[in-house]
């Protein structure tokens, strides 16, 4: 899914019933790029340096991908920070942030293109995007959320209050290889009086692109 440049059309939260408060699990470790590696230098060692071209062609794009995987680790633990920042505010306040119903806006906004900077990643100590981006907005600095370092992912929160809830989906968007289709990480919860709970997992829509 590609979101649109406008702050006030990124997808909807998903549905409910939610389940039990589940908590995100760290990504997993995976051996791919060893993997491949060996791959190449034995392919090297036993069929000399034509098998180089051949190998190559298999591994280079295999590397890609598992490289814009790591980043996606970024996604998932903002998502669960941006989870535990909207909760404590509903603990504390007993109400979603800046009304009924509304969203913080896509932050840094989609416009902003992260891989234009030499270490391919967002920064607003790098003048790519005012810091005031996050301290200025009332929905972040409502619940204590923003990003000081450098970062893959433009972030989102949406909510929608009820007479005694807040619902709300977390939203994390990554163009991680400049091609102009954005990985989309969502995160959904419902707080009560009784407290918070989560949607089962993540709702990931072109996790690598």
């Amino acid at each position: 899914m590609q979101p649109p440049g406008n702050p006030n059309a990124p997808s909807q939260p998903p549905g409910y019933p939610y389940g039990p408060g589940v908590g995100i699990p760290p990504p997993q470790k995976s051996g791919n790029g060893k993997l491949i590696i060996i791959v190449v230098i034995a392919a090297v060692c036993v069929c000399g340096i034509p098998a180089l071209g051949i190998v190559a062609a298999i591994a280079v794009p295999a590397f890609t991908k598992y490289m814009r995987r790591a980043k996606t680790s970024e996604a998932r633990v903002k998502l669960a920070t941006m989870f535990d920042a909207i909760s404590a505010h509903y603990m504390e306040h007993g109400r979603c942030p800046e009304g009924e119903t509304g969203q913080a806006g896509v932050t840094p906004p989609l416009s902003v293109n992260c891989n234009d900077s030499e270490a391919r990643r967002c920064s607003s100590a790098a003048g790519m995007y005012p810091a005031t981006a996050w301290t200025d907005n009332p929905v972040w600095s409502e619940i204590g959320f923003k990003i000081d370092g450098e970062h893959f992912f433009h972030y989102n929160l949406r909510w929608t209050q009820t007479a005694d809830s807040c619902q709300f989906t977390a939203q994390a968007f990554g163009d991680l290889d400049d091609d102009g289709v954005f990985s989309t990480f969502e995160r959904a919860g419902a707080a009560d009086v009784n407290g918070v709970q989560a949607a089962a997992g993540l709702n990931i829509d072109h996790e690598v692109e």
